[in-house]
C-alpha cells in the first residue's frame, strides 16, 4: 500500500509539472509569441519551480495537520489518502528523529573517544621522552664505567691450559647436544 501512495505522489508531481509547462505554453501562444529566449525560460521555470514548492508545503501542512489530529484521537479518516499520507508521515517523522538521535549519539561517543585518544597519545609522548632520557643517561653511565674498569688481560686465560681444554670440552659437548637434539644451525 505505501509503495503504491508513493507511486501516485511520484505520478502527481509529473503531471503537475507538466500541467505548468502547458500552462506557459499556452500563455505564450495567446500572447503570440511561440519561442522563449534564454532568459524568460529560466524565469517560467523558476516560477514552476516555486509554484510546485508552495502546493508541497501546503500539502505537508494539512499532512501535519491530519498528523495532529490523529495522534490527539480527534479525527477518524484513517482510510482517506490524507490520512494515509499523514500515517506515512508520521512514520517517517519517527524514523527520522530515531535515527538523527543515533547519529547523535555516536557523534558524541566519536567525540569522547578522540578526546581520550588525544590524552593517551599525550602520555605516551611524555612516556617516551622520560624513556629517552633515561637510556641515554644510562648509555653515559655503562660508558663511564667501561672506561673506569681495566679490561682484564685476555692474554691471562690463553695461559692456562686446564682451562682451554675445560673450554674445548664444553663446547664440543654444546655441538653434540645441538646435533643429537636436532637443533637448526641457521639461526
Amino acid at each position: 500500500m505505501e509503495r503504491r501512495i508513493q507511486e501516485l505522489e511520484e505520478q502527481h508531481v509529473r503531471v503537475h509539472k507538466e500541467m505548468l509547462q502547458t500552462l506557459d505554453e499556452l500563455y505564450l501562444a495567446k500572447l503570440g509569441s511561440t519561442s522563449l529566449d534564454k532568459e524568460k525560460r529560466r524565469t517560467a521555470e523558476v516560477r514552476r519551480q516555486l509554484q510546485m514548492s508552495l502546493e508541497k508545503s501546503a500539502v505537508i501542512l494539512r499532512a501535519l495537520e491530519r498528523l495532529g489530529k490523529q495522534k490527539s484521537g480527534t479525527d477518524d479518516s484513517d482510510s482517506t489518502t490524507e490520512g494515509l499520507l499523514a500515517q506515512r508521515l508520521g512514520k517517517l517523522m519517527d524514523t527520522n528523529y530515531k535515527l538523527d538521535h543515533t547519529v547523535s549519539t555516536t557523534l558524541s561517543r566519536q567525540i569522547e573517544l578522540s578526546k581520550q585518544l588525544r590524552n593517551e597519545r599525550k602520555t605516551y609522548d611524555t612516556l617516551a621522552n622520560q624513556l629517552r632520557q633515561v637510556s641515554s643517561q644510562l648509555q653515559a653511565d655503562k660508558s663511564a664505567s667501561e672506561i673506569q674498569q681495566e679490561p682484564e688481560p685476555i692474554s691471562l686465560l690463553q695461559e692456562d691450559p686446564q682451562l682451554e681444554r675445560e673450554n674445548d670440552t664444553i663446547e664440543q659437548l654444546l655441538i653434540a647436544l645441538k646435533v643429537f637434539g636436532g637443533y637448526d644451525f641457521t639461526t
